[in-house]
């Protein structure tokens, strides 16, 4: 239903894709991110113009990269990017390039992301968020297998997806 809502609101001859990204729930520790698509509660995101930067992305964390999608749109103070990375792993993390350098917060070293998908070889589909974390002044984000930034094996392989949106420049 919402996303039949969405759609009626754009004209039909535009390109549109829609991106899950996310919902956010409270816990008993504060807020949580969701990751079943399957609730009729999705958040979507219409994505009228974005860009193909999977090739200025430089993708690092693979022997070999089957999946190399890479996706942005500029908001003007804050970048959306919309990243799906997988195949087999030759370091424990993976990073790649932004295409806006981050912004400086007096509060903090730098700016954290929870992504929805991440797979492992030896557990396949892993229930927790990934994590993507970027640097204040930095064009470099780095991802993690889990919000508390574990890492994936150098060896078998390895994916992570989602989308996030982080302030620039």
């Amino acid at each position: 239903m919402l996303m039949l809502m969405l759609m009626l609101m754009f004209n039909a001859k535009a390109s549109c894709q829609f991106i899950p990204i996310g919902i956010a729930t409270q816990g008993s520790y504060g807020y949580q991110t969701k990751t079943q698509y399957d609730s009729l509660k999705i958040i979507a995101k219409a994505v009228l113009s974005r860009i193909d930067f999977h090739v200025g992305a430089n993708v690092q964390g693979f022997s070999s990269l089957t999946t190399n999608v890479c996706y942005y749109q500029d908001l003007g103070a804050s970048c959306l990017v919309h990243i799906n990375f997988a195949g087999v792993s030759n370091q424990t993390y993976i990073t790649f390039t932004l295409p806006f350098t981050s912004a400086n917060f007096s509060e903090g070293t730098q700016q954290q992301f929870c992504v929805p998908i991440v797979k492992d070889a030896g557990s396949g589909l892993l229930t927790a968020d990934g994590k993507v974390t970027i640097t204040n002044n930095s064009t470099t984000a780095t991802c993690y297998k889990t919000i508390n930034s574990l890492t994936w094996t150098a060896t078998l392989t390895k994916q992570i997806s989602g989308t996030f949106q982080y302030f620039k420049q």
